[in-house]
């Protein structure tokens, strides 16, 4: 665990004291203007990422 081994290949969000990695493959698979992202961790539950700016696959920060 930690920062992923090709860092060009992932966005980096910073949530309250987390750091976040997104895939850029996931994100492709956004619809643009998305407001968030849904996921699922065994054993630990539902995430919800909410983006400060609705999704546009231009705006990687």
């Amino acid at each position: 665990m930690g920062t992923p081994d090709n860092l060009e290949a992932f966005v980096r969000w910073e949530a309250d004291d987390l750091t976040i990695y997104v895939s850029r493959q996931l994100l492709a698979t956004l619809k643009p203007g998305a407001k968030e992202m849904i996921f699922y961790m065994d054993g630990y539950g539902r995430f919800v990422l909410q983006f400060e700016q609705p999704w546009e696959p231009e705006s990687e920060t």
